[in-house]
């Protein structure tokens, strides 16, 4: 039975969403003075300039939550100095690529140098269940998981291509895991990481007047991806949960980013062939494209990460279920093909 939420932590939460928004509409108004403008060309999804990395708000929302949870000794000094560590370097390459964009080679070192850092110093050691063998993420495994977050992190950057999506993606995950972590104290915590970035959405949603920039969204990659490392190590929730719930970013990501590779194109080179952006032109409409992603984070993905999170050795199982029919979409959509072999 899920226990009732805290007076003060929901009053938090809703005050954290109008502060968040006049942050980002702040930001804003400082973007559109300095002409920190996404321009449309070929490969956008978007008609008009519009100001990019609004995502400093959720950065300093996410920044104050945590040092306030590690004062108030809900995180330790060591979850809180891994998200920070993990997080803030790659909100501040991402800030410095939002206003003049710098070799992709030095955000990705900086990405896994962040990660690989913020695993081996602070030692947080959760445990991956493969059947009934569990994997602790220490010694050489640090490096595998640091590329994993790596990966997290440059997905998310991909995926925030239309208004909201980004956004509505990071809603859902975190309102799943607080479905999936049950009756544990911390089960409602991510309601203060939900908040900011609803804040955020009120001017992200679509027509969009404000975007989340590189900034924004690699560190929401890279905090989320920590954050399922921290709860991980305190048994709250298990890392297949966040792979599940996650699955329709890194599925699409995955699959298209391969198909370019394999089919010969410059995988790094911007597009528009991402499923979600095949299916905001088919249905000429990003809010469609996001309420289809929410609904398949809560109806589909959320009941399995419940069911891995209970019999976590069948999470692989459960994890294959989630992901088969969003690389079977991939596949029929013909993500990652030039567009003109779009359907």
């Amino acid at each position: 039975m899920i226990s009732s939420i805290s007076p003060e932590l929901l009053t938090a939460a809703l005050l954290l969403i109008p502060f968040s928004y006049l942050i980002t509409q702040g930001y804003r108004q400082y973007a559109l003075r300095q002409k920190i403008l996404d321009i449309p060309n070929q490969r956008s999804s978007h008609e008009t300039p519009t100001p990019r990395g609004g995502g400093v708000s959720i950065i300093i929302c996410y920044s104050l939550i945590t040092l306030a949870l590690s004062e108030l000794g809900i995180f330790t000094t060591n979850q809180t100095l891994t998200l920070l560590i993990a997080s803030l370097p790659v909100a501040l390459v991402g800030l410095i690529d939002d206003h003049k964009p710098i070799p992709s080679s030095i955000r990705f070192a900086v990405h896994f140098i962040s990660a690989a850092t913020a695993l081996a110093v602070f030692e947080l050691s959760p445990a991956l269940q493969i059947g009934n063998i569990e994997v602790g993420i220490d010694g050489f495994w640090i490096i595998p998981a640091a590329i994993c977050l790596t990966w997290l992190t440059n997905l998310y950057n991909f995926m925030d291509g239309i208004d909201g999506i980004a956004s509505t993606e990071a809603i859902a995950v975190l309102a799943g895991v607080i479905v999936v972590s049950g009756t544990h104290t911390t089960e409602y915590l991510p309601l203060l990481f939900i908040a900011p970035i609803a804040g955020f959405l009120i001017l992200n949603w679509a027509p969009a007047k404000i975007f989340m920039g590189d900034a924004g969204s690699g560190f929401i990659g890279a905090f989320i991806g920590m954050l399922a490392i921290t709860l991980a190590a305190e048994e709250t929730t298990n890392l297949w949960v966040w792979v599940i719930l996650l699955s329709t970013f890194i599925a699409d990501t995955t699959w298209t980013l391969a198909t370019r590779f394999l089919s010969g194109q410059k995988w790094s080179e911007p597009h528009r062939s991402h499923s979600y952006q095949v299916l905001s032109r088919k249905f000429d409409s990003h809010a469609a494209v996001n309420i289809g992603n929410i609904a398949i984070i809560v109806l589909w993905l959320t009941p399995l990460a419940c069911a891995a999170q209970k019999l976590p050795h069948l999470a692989i199982a459960f994890t294959v279920i989630a992901y088969l029919p969003l690389f079977l979409t991939a596949k029929k959509l013909k993500a990652g093909l030039p567009e003109h072999a779009s359907i």
